[in-house]
């Protein structure tokens, strides 16, 4: 049976039903109760119903949909469906929220692949600017007009505090977060689409941004005399004399810095391995920001 369409209800009154068969699927089985729960992308350790024995095993997968008004509707829902499952583009449905594919599958999936001050600052973004808005969501539920409803929300009252909203350049973010999150989805099979795609992040406009304040050159002498005492007066005077980032002052080494000199090359960068703690990371630089030479 690849497909069947009924009735439900009275005659005039009642509604429309498709059943579609999907093919094979991975399942897993319970010894005990006997429940079957279709295998996701990371396997269940024991049956949530009843905690016995789960066994792996392939049984064939059926879709289920009802609320048809009319059999063309229906019809035309049910091949849509069984065209996918052609294609191989069929993403079977579940109940799975956003909160959950971000925080239990997302994040601890891409932790290995990226930067740890990334990965800290994704955390930040599914904390903070998505969970709490649309956490609860189901994730095949999720649609460009919701997340642009996100942006404007979080522009509005996105802070901490809720009572002003992020900068266009930080709601920005939160769209590149919700991005590689949707398109992971989309190869994992969690979805067929990125609903990202349909959503309009902010315009980001470097006219709008503000001019950056700096010392005079006057100013800047009196803080190197105000600290010529300090015991990190050489990296003060290293930072004005080379307009190094301050990861990148941190990350110097004795073994780089010439004093005699006072000639210094940018060996890497630090930056903190953890927001919680004082552990930092040392990494090379970009190519753009130079490498140290022979």
């Amino acid at each position: 049976m690849r497909g069947h369409i009924r009735h439900r209800g009275e005659e005039r009154a009642g509604s429309w039903e498709f059943i579609a068969d999907t093919g094979m699927a991975a399942a897993q089985r319970c010894q005990a109760c006997g429940r079957r729960f279709w295998l996701e992308r990371k396997p269940r350790e024991s049956c949530p119903k009843c905690g016995g024995e789960l066994s792996e095993t392939e049984e064939r997968r059926r879709v289920t949909k009802a609320g048809f008004r009319t059999q063309k509707e229906c019809a035309a829902a049910m091949n849509k469906i069984l065209t996918a499952v052609e294609e191989k583009s069929f993403t079977a449905p579940t109940r799975i929220t956003v909160k959950e594919f971000l925080t239990k599958e997302w994040l601890p999936a891409i932790r290995s692949t990226i930067r740890s001050s990334t990965y800290n600052a994704y955390v930040q973004h599914v904390n903070f600017h998505i969970v709490p808005h649309i956490g609860s969501l189901q994730l095949v539920n999720l649609s460009g007009a919701r997340i642009n409803a996100l942006y404007a929300t979080l522009a509005e009252t996105g802070k901490k505090d809720g009572k002003k909203g992020l900068a266009p350049r930080s709601v920005h973010h939160v769209h590149a977060v919700l991005h590689k999150a949707c398109k992971d989805a989309v190869r994992w099979g969690r979805l067929q689409r990125s609903p990202v795609d349909a959503a309009d992040p902010p315009r980001i406009s470097a006219n709008g941004r503000s001019e950056m304040k700096t010392w005079s050159a006057e100013q800047l002498g009196a803080f190197l005399i105000s600290v010529k005492d300090d015991s990190l007066h050489p990296l003060w005077h290293t930072l004005a004399m080379t307009g190094m980032r301050r990861g990148e002052a941190i990350g110097l080494l004795w073994k780089t810095s010439i004093s005699r000199t006072r000639a210094s090359r940018c060996a890497g960068r630090s930056f903190p391995a953890d927001a919680r703690s004082l552990s930092v990371n040392l990494r090379r630089p970009r190519p753009a920001l130079g490498r140290p030479g022979p």
